[in-house]
């Protein structure tokens, strides 16, 4: 909006922003005013009657947004999920050629607890974006799944492994 219009707003009474024209604020000494005080601009619909209250967490269109949470989440486990699937691969090598109490092996295994660890960072995230409210759940239940899934398929692999010697 631009220019003083002294009261009247250009185009019918509106006002242009961003490309949409936009009807004049609310005034109740206004008589025969374009909306009522109880319609608002909303994300699903210019003037549907819902008010978009401050601290509301949807976009234009009635979307909710990623949860960062679940999105940094998903991120930690795939990227752990894949070192801990070639941490397991040179394990089985090692294991393979006789290298047995050797320091690879040692730095194989430091490598297996810190990035498990991460896995349960992960879990926590994922959690937390769980929880929130008001936002998309596809990356926490992702994150959740990449997560945990490997988590316990690795512990098993280690209850087996200690059962067997």
């Amino acid at each position: 909006m631009s220019g003083n219009f002294n009261g009247q707003y250009p185009h019918d009474n509106a006002y242009s922003g961003a490309g949409k024209t936009f009807p004049p604020p609310y005034n109740p000494h206004q008589t025969g005013s374009y909306y009522t005080p109880n319609q608002y601009p909303t994300p699903g619909g210019y003037y549907s009657g819902q008010p978009m209250y401050p601290g509301q967490y949807v976009q234009p269109g009635g979307e909710y947004k990623h949860s960062g949470c679940g999105i940094a989440s998903l991120l930690i486990a795939i990227v752990s999920d894949v070192i801990l699937f070639f941490l397991l691969c040179v394990s089985a090598h090692l294991v393979e050629e006789g290298y047995g109490e050797s320091d690879e092996v040692i730095i194989v295994g430091l490598g297996f607890l810190s990035f498990m660890s991460l896995l349960v960072v992960s879990t926590i995230l994922a959690i937390i974006g769980l929880c929130q409210a008001r936002r998309k759940m596809v990356f926490p239940i992702l994150g959740l799944f990449f997560s945990v899934v490997p988590l316990v398929i690795l512990m098993f692999l280690m209850f087996l492994g200690v059962a067997i010697e």
